[in-house]
């Protein structure tokens, strides 16, 4: 049976990036993902060289059941996104390739958490990248990296601290 100093479950993005970290480190990792790879459901996934526009709550509706919601993208979903391209980026402005909906992790704040697990401290989470955290993975994958292997990170992570969230922390 193969044996690893560190497991990551979910090797998107911010997962991909600790266990490049991990393994160039030295340490035996392995990394877990939910959906065969590759795959198209994630920021970081899909069709390469091709622009990708999103808009943010663009319809303004509220997901309070994420199995429930409509997934399915319309022509108003388009045309949103249409008018963007065709202003910024008109040499873009080329057939659709395809369309899907994403949805994402919002944090009150809308700021990450990257913290220990309260009640087991050797497990660290991630989360709460709230739609802009890609632009983010190579550090955080550094500093899960550093969790996994030291504990501590170099890095100023006090921000992302999962407490802020107790109650009555947040203004």
């Amino acid at each position: 049976m193969d044996t690893y100093d560190v497991i990551v479950v979910g090797v998107g993005g911010m997962g991909s990036a600790a266990v490049y970290h991990l393994a160039w480190r030295g340490i035996r990792v392995l990394g877990i993902e939910q959906y065969d790879i590759p795959h198209d459901r994630g920021s970081s996934h899909g069709l390469s060289r091709s622009f990708k526009f999103a808009r943010w709550h663009h319809l303004e509706q509220a997901v309070d059941d994420p199995a429930g919601m409509d997934r399915d993208c319309h022509p108003a979903d388009e045309a949103i996104l249409r008018t963007f391209v065709r202003r910024y980026f008109p040499a873009g402005d080329g057939p659709t390739l395809s369309m899907h909906t994403c949805l994402f992790t919002n944090t009150p704040d809308t700021h990450f958490v990257i913290d220990a697990h309260p009640e087991c401290p050797a497990v660290f989470i991630a989360g709460g990248f709230s739609g802009h955290g890609f632009k983010f993975c190579s550090v955080v994958g550094e500093i899960l990296a550093d969790l996994a292997e030291c504990g501590s990170t170099r890095h100023d992570i006090s921000l992302f601290r999962a407490a802020r969230f107790a109650k009555g922390s947040l203004a």
